[in-house]
């Protein structure tokens, strides 16, 4: 089992284009409840990729390097209904040596 993630940075250090309650939100409270509940249900981990609603229970063997979640969770409290002004402050906190 890999062991939980950790953030290498404050919850805040994303302000302004992500704030720290959503990052608290959707890090600590829906990610952590994915990799808990997974781990549980098959007693492994693996790490893979999901997109239209699958599940990574449906997902085949693949191996991606980033992730954007673009469901409303992951920006609505931050942005609203502005999809695309949250994909473009994304790009302004990926963390390429994480």
């Amino acid at each position: 089992m890999l062991p939980p993630p950790v953030l290498p940075y404050a919850l805040n250090a994303l302000e302004p284009h992500i704030g720290a309650q959503q990052l608290d939100l959707h890090f600590n409270r829906h990610h952590m409840t994915y990799y808990n509940n997974f781990d549980v249900v098959t007693g492994k981990l693996e790490v893979r990729e999901s997109h239209d609603a699958q599940t990574p229970v449906e997902c085949g063997k693949l191996k991606p390097i980033l992730t954007l979640d673009v469901w409303e969770h992951a920006y609505y409290v931050d942005r609203q209904n502005r999809r695309a002004e949250y994909v473009n402050a994304w790009w302004s906190v990926v963390n390429w040596h994480w």
